[in-house]
């Protein structure tokens, strides 16, 4: 109980609620077969809960134009005070120094400095463009020098790269106008969680709220969030926010919903975990769903673990066979099969990959350990 205990908490980006469960499992069961794998687990999870937090502000007024509205100095008051975040891992851009060259350098900065332990916030307020363009962020020296180019716009891809890339999951981006090849590129690494302005078709408004203010809705929204007494980083998801924002952009009447991308039911800023994707394939029955390159790419991070976990392996031998992978099912299986007592169900499926590989000899042997198990 206690080892999905610790999954659960895991799943859901509590890295010190999960440590304790998976104490608590190798404790209690120290011969579990699944102990090298939850020892290896319990080690990144220590360094999650000891990671750094680093925040990246990007903010430009229109064409760089004019004082910029002064909500990124709420939002680093608000991290500082809060959250807890150090002063000094919040590095902002803004106006003049929000550039081309100066966001790269930043984004070099950034890649050089975080660890696969480390908590990664991005923000950015400012102009967007078109949808159909590949550009997505408008920095304050862009330019226009044809009616469909924009010159030194951030790319999407560029951007989706640059974030994909930090050697962590913990990552968010955040306020980003909708833009297609974005969502996409986002939607198909599950990399990082990205909290959009809007959906797409829609833009970002402004709104006169109840305080007098007026002000972006996503800003709004997303700050009050925030703000709000009750949300934690210990306790509140991406989806109680999300919620909670698309809810305050309802009451206004405007044609706006801020949309996320993620795992709804992870914690605020905890971003993704890839490192738990393993389990999904053992719990699948069913692998319709899943492509031939995913399993594969999921079963050579397995591997890069080099660790005891049969259960593990006795899910990607089941995999490759049900996509008709013989070989690399034979494989997996066989490393399931060293790593474990005899199980019934393991031994058929060494006899059907033996069968799909056409060595009989190999699959007879396999049968007739499996006919010879002890009835129940």
């Amino acid at each position: 109980a206690y080892f999905h205990l610790g999954l659960s908490f895991a799943r859901q980006g509590n890295a010190a609620e999960a440590l304790h469960a998976f104490e608590r499992a190798l404790a209690l069961d120290p011969e579990d077969p699944r102990r090298d794998w939850v020892a290896h687990y319990r080690s990144t999870l220590q360094a999650q809960v000891q990671g750094n937090f680093y925040v990246l502000m990007i903010g430009v007024n229109f064409r760089g134009q004019g004082a910029f509205p002064g909500h990124l100095r709420f939002l680093r008051q608000l991290l500082m005070g809060k959250y807890g975040v150090p002063k000094e891992t919040i590095w902002g851009l803004v106006n003049k120094e929000a550039t081309y060259q100066g966001v790269l350098t930043a984004f070099a900065k950034l890649r050089q400095t975080v660890t696969q332990s480390d908590t990664v916030f991005i923000y950015y307020s400012g102009n967007s463009l078109p949808e159909h363009w590949e550009s997505c962020l408008e920095l304050s020296d862009t330019s226009y020098p044809f009616s469909d180019e924009a010159v030194n716009a951030l790319s999407a891809r560029d951007l989706h790269s640059f974030i994909d890339s930090l050697p962590t999951n913990r990552k968010t981006l955040a306020g980003v106008m909708p833009n297609r090849r974005l969502f996409n590129l986002a939607s198909n690494s599950r990399r990082y969680a990205l909290l959009a302005r809007a959906s797409l078709g829609q833009q970002d408004w402004n709104h006169t709220f109840e305080d007098g203010i007026r002000t972006s809705l996503f800003v709004h929204s997303f700050f009050q969030q925030l703000s709000h007494e009750k949300t934690s980083v210990q306790e509140t998801t991406y989806g109680e926010v999300i919620a909670g924002m698309q809810a305050t952009a309802k009451a206004t009447g405007l044609d706006q919903t801020p949309l996320f991308m993620g795992d709804a039911n992870r914690l605020l800023f905890s971003g993704t975990s890839t490192d738990l994707t393993l389990f999904d394939i053992l719990e699948r029955a069913n692998f319709a769903a899943l492509s031939s390159a995913t399993i594969r790419q999921e079963y050579a991070g397995l591997e890069q673990l080099a660790i005891v976990f049969p259960q593990a392996y006795h899910g990607f031998g089941r995999a490759f066979l049900a996509k008709g992978l013989c070989s690399e099912a034979l494989a997996a299986l066989q490393k399931a099969d060293a790593q474990t007592v005899a199980d019934p169900s393991l031994v058929l499926e060494l006899a059907m990959a033996q069968l799909g590989q056409d060595d009989i000899q190999a699959a007879v042997q396999y049968l007739t350990r499996y006919l010879e198990k002890p009835l129940p």
